[in-house]
């Protein structure tokens, strides 16, 4: 299956990469568990050590679903449940990080549907990118250059359903809206429909469009919810998870063509609970691929190839918790830090350098409810 896309091939930077400027050692959560303990909290974590400092609540909020940094590390952007009563009841907000580590609230504005579960800026700053999950819908603001959101640019309802499993695709459920690095090209994850809808991003008209292919289908009740790149000698590579099939599926995209290439299962053979896959990352040294499964309460570890970009399985570690919704990296890349969203703290775990394999190093931190971390870039 080869389908036709209009991309800009040049690819800088990979999604993952360290950050130019680099990252600072700080580590920021939210929360959304319920209203007592929903909140924006931080700590410093040692790379030397692979400890964490103390936790310090940085801002007490409603529920918050994910976190993202402005490039120069000086605002957070969060999307979830608003702190004020607006449209639908969900928001994205804008803070301004102050020299104590606390947050002030630069604007909150609505994300014109119900159920945010994912927000990033890109790379150049200039634009946070929203999906409303419940709302099946993806939003996109302008950034001001004081770092508020500034005004709405583009909103997206989608329509239609894969209805493959009539539970989860019942409706439209947008799960993720990231910007391909390096390229104008932006990406939605569609898990209600079963597709990947393609957008172009005019960063001087700051307007988006639909792509000159409009999206591409999963197989049905694959469930797309999200994608990370990495780019080879030849051409780039995008890793889908789809969370209600639990596979990974590789696409590789050459000469403005996306082929579809081998999809791998993410659980062992014999494995018949319920299991939903949460999140997927490359290595930044391009070496290894990682997805979690929740259910199995796994991270599933993969070689990448160098050459073709394809997947083969190195092993499953134990996530040490319940429902690992999020994973990060340490900014030596030498650690990862494991979010348990249900039940179980935040667990470190060293990176083997060899095959990619994860050790438990017994470090965690207590805090439940974790949707999301980011380290702070400096």
């Amino acid at each position: 299956m080869i389908v036709r896309l209009i991309l800009t091939v040049a690819f800088a930077v990979l999604c993952n990469a360290p950050l130019s400027a680099g990252e600072s050692n700080m580590l920021y959560f939210v929360t959304g568990k319920g209203p007592e303990d929903s909140g924006i909290y931080r700590a410093e974590f040692d790379p030397e050590t692979g400890k964490f400092g103390k936790l310090e609540l940085a801002r007490k909020t409603q529920a918050s679903a994910s976190i993202a940094f402005s490039p120069d590390g000086k605002y957070i952007y969060t999307c979830g449940t608003s702190n004020i009563k607006i449209e639908k009841g969900s928001s994205a907000c804008a803070y301004r990080i102050q020299d104590d580590g606390t947050l002030e609230l630069l604007n909150e504005l609505t994300t014109g549907g119900a159920g945010p579960c994912y927000i990033e800026t890109t790379a150049d700053g200039k634009f946070a990118l929203v999906a409303n999950y419940s709302g099946g819908s993806a939003i996109a603001y302008s950034i001001a250059d004081d770092g508020s959101l500034e005004k709405q640019i583009f909103f997206e309802q989608y329509e239609g359903a894969s209805k493959a499993d009539p539970k989860r695709q019942e409706k439209a459920h947008a799960h993720q809206f990231r910007e391909i690095p390096g390229t104008d090209t932006l990406i939605v994850n569609d898990l209600g429909t079963d597709k990947i809808m393609i957008y172009h991003l005019d960063r001087k008209a700051k307007s988006i469009t639909p792509g000159k292919t409009p999206y591409v289908s999963t197989k049905p009740g694959d469930g797309p919810r999200h994608i990370d790149f990495l780019k080879l000698k030849s051409h780039i590579v995008c890793y889908g998870l789809n969370e209600l099939a639990s596979t990974l599926t590789t696409y590789h995209l050459r000469d403005g063509n996306i082929e579809v290439g081998k999809t791998v299962p993410m659980l062992p053979a014999d494995y018949k609970k319920q299991n939903t896959a949460a999140e997927v990352r490359v290595h930044p040294n391009g070496k290894f691929v990682y997805a979690t499964n929740r259910g199995h309460n796994s991270i599933a570890v993969y070689s990448v190839d160098s050459e073709t970009g394809e997947l083969t399985f190195v092993e499953r570690e134990p996530t040490g918790g319940d429902h690992c919704r999020h994973f990060q990296f340490d900014p030596t890349r030498k650690f990862m830090l494991v979010a348990n969203q249900n039940g179980g703290p935040i667990v470190v775990k060293t990176i083997s350098d060899k095959d990619g394999s994860l050790t438990d190093t017994g470090e965690t931190l207590d805090l439940n409810g974790v949707g999301c971390s980011r380290f702070r870039p400096e």
